[in-house]
């Protein structure tokens, strides 16, 4: 059975689903250096730019699918976690998509696989994705469509023990990352950044998805504040050394001239962001990218130079389990064959003519022996 006949017994052959309006709506931006489309549930809150509804699934002479190479896919407009920095409000709904909204996104995913543009598929962009109940089901879309994805998910983390990303490691193989938010090494200092977030069950199930999957890119997102800001060194060395991360983004905290209270407790002056920066960077151990002050907030990427070795190694080890599941699958294949025929009608009908097969074997060579 074909992947996209699977996705229409999935939505259970909804036929009449082209006349029925979708709950999504979409926003698509041209004026950037590449055009991206975006599409979420209706109804985001905070929705500050301009979006559209999306009439019904089979609608797409709305978008041109050869212009886009970056596509962002919000799965609910809410999040389970409330960072004390956050721009997005957390007072949306959990969102679970109706049959008319999955094959709304499965039709779009089926035309961005036709198309080699794509530079970034981003699960999760103003609102945490692992919450929604439609998460597995988007991701065997995911799986079922794509090889060697330019796939991000984004995350707070707060979910990950509940959750499986193997669809979505599939779709994305060695280009797939996942991003997650972390803003401290230090416990009690994370617990007062992030609201309804455990920090050690979150560093748990990154430690694991490292060993589970090690092809993919692991990068923490961390946003410098006043308090978390003190020894950056000790939160990098933790991230690459114990935990097996890729890849970390820092940005400058912002918040607006209306909160002065929490500019105090949080804020970070300009001119210590920029110190940070300068001073990693004449850190041989990392890889320190450019600052980035063309958008707010500014931020910079920093990667392990021996990192690389490391990742290598990674990618060699997750080819020698790929190989030994397919030999393992090979295997069971036979034993099964094996165990049908055992059981098979024509195996026990024959058994006494093989038993006496055997038997005149064994005469055979006790005659050969004696001669």
């Amino acid at each position: 059975m074909g992947a996209k006949n699977q996705i229409k017994i999935c939505l259970q052959g909804k036929l009449k689903a082209f006349m029925i309006k979708t709950n999504l709506e979409y926003i698509t931006d041209t004026n950037s250096n590449f055009e991206y489309l975006k599409i979420r549930p209706a109804g985001a809150s905070y929705a500050s730019d301009i979006a559209r509804p999306l009439k019904h699934p089979l609608c797409l002479n709305q978008f041109n699918f050869s212009e886009i190479n970056s596509f962002l896919l919000d799965l609910t407009t809410t999040c389970n976690a409330k960072c004390k920095f956050c721009y997005s409000s957390p007072y949306g709904r959990v969102s679970k998509f109706n049959n008319t909204d999955l094959l709304a996104i499965d039709e779009i995913l089926h035309e961005l696989a036709k198309h080699s543009l794509l530079k970034r598929i981003q699960i999760g962009c103003d609102f945490e994705p692992l919450i929604s109940k439609d998460f597995h089901i988007i991701g065997k879309m995911f799986q079922q469509k794509f090889v060697d994805a330019p796939l991000i998910i984004v995350t707070n983390g707060v979910n990950l023990d509940k959750i499986n990303i193997k669809d979505y490691a599939k779709a994305g193989g060695s280009k797939f990352i996942l991003y997650v938010s972390m803003h401290a090494k230090n416990s009690d200092i994370y617990k007062s950044l992030v609201k309804g977030a455990d920090f050690d069950l979150i560093i748990n199930s990154v430690k694991k998805i490292r060993t589970d999957f090690p092809e993919i890119t692991i990068q923490f997102d961390c946003v410098l504040t006043h308090q978390n800001s003190s020894d950056l060194t000790a939160y990098i060395q933790w991230a690459f050394c114990d935990l097996g991360v890729d890849l970390i983004e820092f940005r400058k905290v912002v918040i607006p001239d209306s909160n002065p209270a929490l500019q105090k407790e949080i804020g970070l002056p300009y001119h210590v962001f920029l110190n940070l920066y300068e001073s990693l960077k004449q850190n041989n151990l990392y890889e320190v990218g450019e600052l980035n002050n063309s958008i707010v907030p500014e931020s910079f990427w920093v990667k392990n130079r021996i990192n690389i070795r490391t990742k290598l190694l990674r990618e060699k080890i997750w080819q020698l389990k790929k190989n030994e599941e397919k030999f393992s699958n090979k295997f069971l294949e036979a034993e099964k064959k094996n165990s049908e025929l055992q059981n098979s009608t024509c195996w026990r009908i024959t058994k006494p003519i093989r038993f006496v097969g055997e038997k005149i074997k064994k005469l055979r060579n006790i005659s050969n022996v004696h001669k």
